[in-house]
């Protein structure tokens, strides 16, 4: 579905029936990647990649939630209230004494996310291989596609790059009052420090910055009923912790003796692990064919960071079938002498 054309020299600020003085304008920038958020589902739209609609719908949303576990309003009372301010159908039409326009998109860049890439042996790897910038595949496996190969192959989706920024332009409604305006102004805070633009939001995905508001601290979460928990350590950026938050989250939900049973494994993350474990052996190996030393160093390290995010078991399933990488593991530690040529060799004669 197209997006219609405008008819030839409209202005649409022009159009709009409110002075350009009583407009509020916030500029906003996009911190973590954005999935999706066009006319067309999945798909970041280049020539409008933020549309104002979209907004309106968050800000109503993160509206409506504070007014149920902030304000405490129930029933008719909220459902009143709501109409009164954002407008719709019903007995009577009401106009929304919200006007909202988006201006100023720049700095656009959609890539895509990942690639799919072969084995040492020449097969087309199950799971795509991340960018740097969007090293989350938990929370973007709606995203992967599916390898080269098969029948229905797709290559995996676009993203829209951080750095994407815009300006938001919020007008009332001259009989707007000051405790709606303000309450309208609250649901963009809250938007902006728990909300998104586009698909996977409540992943962490479409983060937006918005300049001149405060986030929303542990006290005023708890005011709403919510609690605010902090991590020990800030993060240089918002890609950085966003990425660390999906790794916790992905722990949580699937890490063996946390969110399920031991045994219980899923065959997406003991799949997932051991062919990443094994190309990251084999890419150590081969970039350091004559640094013995350096490549024993980082096996070891890919060890520990098995061992420290709770994969033991995974890991050892892994050894317990590859022979070859089990002898580099456990050589690893041992001294670092000549070890890839003892994986090389079994590996050409099994």
């Amino acid at each position: 579905m197209a997006l219609r054309s405008p008819p030839a020299g409209l202005d649409p600020r022009q159009a709009m029936p409110v002075p350009e003085e009583r407009w509020e304008s916030y500029d906003c920038e996009l911190v973590t990647p954005l999935y999706g958020g066009g006319v067309t589902a999945g798909e970041v739209d280049e020539k409008m990649p933020v549309r104002a609609s979209a907004i309106r719908g968050q800000l109503r949303f993160w509206w409506r939630l504070l007014a149920r576990h902030q304000r405490k309003l129930m029933g008719d009372e909220l459902r009143q209230r709501e109409f009164d301010l954002w407008g719709g159908l019903g007995k009577a039409v009401q106009a929304s004494k919200l006007w909202l326009r988006v201006s100023g998109v720049r700095g656009i860049e959609p890539a895509p996310w990942a690639e799919y890439t072969k084995n040492w042996n020449g097969a087309w790897k199950s799971l795509p291989d991340p960018e740097a910038w969007a090293n989350a595949p938990y929370a973007l496996f709606p995203a992967q596609g599916k390898k080269p190969g098969l029948p229905d192959s797709q290559l995996p989706a676009e993203l829209a790059k951080p750095g994407l920024q815009w300006r938001i332009e919020m007008s009332f409604a001259k009989n707007c009052s000051a405790v709606q305006k303000a309450e309208c102004i609250e649901a963009l805070r809250w938007w902006a420090s728990f909300g998104g633009l586009g698909a996977r939001s409540r992943r962490g995905l479409g983060a937006v910055r918005v300049q001149g508001l405060n986030a929303v601290d542990d006290a005023e979460a708890a005011a709403a009923g919510c609690t605010l928990v902090f991590g020990a350590a800030a993060r240089p950026a918002a890609t950085p912790a966003w990425i660390d938050a999906i790794e916790k989250l992905q722990r949580f939900r699937q890490g063996e003796n946390v969110g399920r049973n031991p045994g219980a494994t899923c065959a997406y993350a003991q799949g997932f692990v051991a062919e990443r474990f094994e190309d990251s052996v084999r890419k150590a190996l081969a970039d350091n064919t004559e640094r013995p030393g350096v490549a024993m160093g980082v096996v070891a390290s890919l060890l520990d960071e098995h061992v420290k995010n709770g994969l033991q078991q995974q890991l050892q399933r892994l050894l317990a079938v590859r022979p070859a990488v089990a002898e580099v593991a456990s050589r690893s530690y041992l001294h670092g002498y000549g070890f890839y040529k003892i994986v090389l060799a079994a590996e050409r004669s099994s």
